[in-house]
């Protein structure tokens, strides 16, 4: 997925033009006209949406930015260092204790290496030295 396409698919998801159906494999789009049985002609599938020619029949894709896919994704990862540091089962832990319980949540593979780091280096420990 491109930032291109993340803007894209935002964009299409705001507009009036955008029509779902459970019996649809893809979004459709009313923009381009109408097939003969009421459906709308344009099917928003990735090959449309990743296309050299893919634009929107009504110019919204004009001028769209890209989206910080590597922002978004720090940001929500920033979010979720917050709230385990507000997690009553982790807060009220001393150094020692939150260490131990980082690394086995890494060791299980239920958190990332590098969260695990954020959150122990926000409170002030280091993981690698065990407290």
């Amino acid at each position: 997925m491109t930032g291109l396409k993340m803007a894209q698919i935002r964009r299409c998801v705001a507009c009036e033009f955008r029509w779902n159906a459970t019996n649809w494999d893809w979004p459709r789009c009313a923009g381009a006209g109408f097939e003969e049985d009421g459906r709308p002609k344009l099917e928003l599938n990735n090959v449309f949406m990743e296309g050299p020619a893919s634009n929107c029949p009504r110019g919204y894709w004009d001028g769209l930015e890209p989206v910080d896919l590597e922002g978004e994704r720090q940001a929500k990862q920033d979010r979720g260092v917050e709230r385990m540091l507000e997690h009553p089962l982790l807060k009220h832990l001393d150094n020692s204790a939150l260490v131990e319980a980082l690394e086995e949540m890494v060791a299980t593979g239920r958190l990332p290496v590098e969260m695990a780091e954020r959150v122990a280096e926000r409170r002030g420990v280091n993981l690698d030295a065990g407290a």
